[in-house]
Order: C-alpha cells, then sequence, then structure tokens
C-alpha cells in the first residue's frame, strides 16, 4: 500500500477494519410555526452507524486502531461522517473468500479516504488487501 501521507487511512481487520467515521446520534424536535415534528429514527436492517460518533451529547464508543474494532456484521452498510478529529476506524468482519469490501464516498474531493484489509492474526502488519486510490475517488473497493 502507498505511504504517502493522507488525511484518512481507513484500516480494515479480515476479520476488517474499515474506516470512515462517527455518525448516528440523536436530536431534539424542531419547531415550525404551526406545525410540531417528533419522533424517532431507526436505521433499516443491515444499517450500524460507526461507534465513535461527532456528536457531544451521542453516546461513542472509540474504534481507532484493532484493538477497539467495532464488530459488525456480514453484510453490513455502515454510516459515518469523517474529520480532523477522527481519521482511522477499524471494523471486525468475518469475510468468506471472494467476498468484497466497498467504501462509498458522499464527498469525494473533501477527503482522501482509502480502506485496508488486514488479518486478525497480524493486524499490525502489512494490508493483504485495499483500495488507495487519490483524493477526489467516490468509491473504494476490493474482492
Amino acid at each position: 500500500m502507498s505511504s504517502a501521507p493522507r488525511l484518512t487511512r481507513l484500516s480494515c481487520l479480515a476479520l476488517l477494519a474499515l474506516a470512515a467515521c462517527g455518525g448516528g446520534g440523536s436530536s431534539t424536535p424542531q419547531q415550525t410555526p404551526g406545525r410540531a415534528l417528533s419522533g424517532t429514527i431507526t436505521a433499516a436492517g443491515g444499517q450500524v452507524a460507526d461507534g465513535d460518533v461527532a456528536d457531544p451529547n451521542s453516546p461513542s464508543a472509540p474504534n481507532d486502531d484493532p484493538a477497539t474494532a467495532q464488530v459488525i456484521p456480514n453484510a453490513v452498510t455502515v454510516g459515518g461522517h469523517v474529520g480532523p478529529a477522527d481519521v482511522v476506524d477499524a471494523f471486525k468482519v468475518r469475510l468468506s473468500a471472494g467476498q468484497g469490501v466497498t467504501l462509498a464516498i458522499s464527498e469525494p474531493g473533501a477527503a482522501d479516504l482509502d480502506v485496508e484489509l488486514y488479518t486478525q492474526a497480524n493486524p499490525a502488519g502489512a494490508a493483504v488487501a485495499g483500495s488507495t486510490n487519490p483524493l477526489g475517488t467516490a468509491v473504494e473497493s476490493f474482492t
């Protein structure tokens, strides 16, 4: 994998460590004159939020390295955000031979995101697969 510095470096633990960051949370009801809106938003099945959120009012679970990797099911969509205070997120998932990982980036010009796969036996070793395309790439993926 490239040794050039990057704003955000995503890792994958084969068991998997992806990175895309933050997300989730709650909010207070918003009111518009003459109208009120309140309720609860629940993610559909197969979706989870990144554990270390940017919202200081929400519970947070660090997942910045293999030791604190967030366990996620296979197959899942992980929602989150990227920011200067959260440049690496690690996720742990069991993958079968031939399965892939895709990272979709909503604002590809805002940060250079990458995704890498490491084995559980050697999470600090060299990545065994990954995608490290340049800034402006909307999708990073590998099989």
